[in-house]
């Protein structure tokens, strides 16, 4: 599933840089910068610090692209100078996402220096500090903040790329405990790479692993598997293989974000093995919905994504 990557910080940290070089890294992105949509705007143009400004239509631009690529299954790298407000914001607008946040902050020393590599017409020089310290009193979350003074740019990226501090949302975080769930199906699988890549569009994250058995232990939300590459004359292995496996079974999953997840595997040209639709199931006298699709796993489980409709009367 598609994930977005918010990057901010004073002018002359390095926002664009980084930004840029993430989202090379990515198989399917889409780069936004901020500047570059709020001086779209040519007659009528007001500095987005003066009273005046267009802010608010600029948001919109932002909100609705971003919204569009990531339904689209795009990875977003958005950079811009966003205050903790706006950050709530885009939380709640897009918490069916992995949202990372990361305050990229240098020492004045640095920060002056890195403006002088600008070019002349675009070094800020002492204004640049003004808005370091006011980037200083914006009171963000410290676990958000990287001191990128003595960071080279790949080792900045690595960290914002392998760091779960920087995820916003706590429910899509690998910080808390593991908690076991009592029933957790271990999946044989052929190939164990191609089976995370898989269930990572859905939204998954591996708990852990042991590459030497080729194994990893995935979760999404409460929903956990085991997935095991197949090896020779493994003990577990009660009769030989064949697709589809696990025929005459399949995993109902509940979601609560249906529409992105489904998205995802159709922007990846996964095949849907039966399309998305509302369907309402009997229990005594009333009806429980759910709106759901089922598709196969790279070797053949099938799962049954499902997100919770409420409940009506027969």
């Amino acid at each position: 599933m598609a994930n977005l990557s918010i990057i901010t910080g004073p002018s002359g940290v390095g926002k664009s840089t980084i930004s840029k070089r993430i989202s090379n890294l990515k198989a399917k992105s889409a780069l936004i910068e901020g500047d570059s949509i709020y001086h779209q705007v040519v007659g009528g143009y007001v500095p987005a610090w003066k009273e005046g400004n267009h802010l608010e239509t600029f948001w919109d631009i932002c909100l609705n692209s971003i919204k569009v690529y990531l339904e689209s299954g795009y990875d977003v790298v958005f950079n811009y100078i966003i205050n903790p407000d706006k950050i709530a914001l885009i939380e709640k607008k897009f918490n069916d996402y992995i949202i990372k946040f990361v305050v990229l902050m240098v020492d004045e020393k640095t920060l002056l220096g890195r403006d002088q590599e600008r070019p002349d017409d675009c070094q800020m020089k002492d204004r640049c500090i003004h808005l370091l310290n006011s980037f200083k009193n914006k009171n963000y979350d410290s676990k958000y903040i990287l001191d990128t003074s003595n960071l080279s740019i790949d080792e900045t990226i690595d960290i914002i790329e392998k760091k779960d501090r920087f995820i916003i949302n706590n429910e899509h975080s690998g910080s808390s405990k593991l908690i076991f769930s009592p029933n957790i199906p271990e999946l044989s699988v052929t190939n164990l790479k191609n089976s995370i890549e898989f269930y990572k569009l859905a939204g998954f994250r591996v708990e852990y692993d042991r590459p030497e058995n080729k194994f990893a232990f995935i979760s999404l939300g409460a929903i956990q598997f085991m997935l095991q590459e197949i090896s020779d004359n493994d003990k577990w292995d009660i009769a030989p293989l064949s697709y589809p496996f696990g025929n005459g079974i399949n995993f109902q999953l509940e979601v609560n974000n249906i529409d992105a997840i489904y998205n995802s595997f159709k922007n990846s040209n996964h095949k849907i093995s039966f399309d998305i639709e509302e369907n309402w199931y009997r229990q005594d006298d009333k009806l429980l919905g759910n709106k759901e699709f089922l598709i196969q796993d790279p070797d053949g489980y099938l799962l049954r994504f499902a997100q919770d409709l409420g409940e009506r009367e027969c």
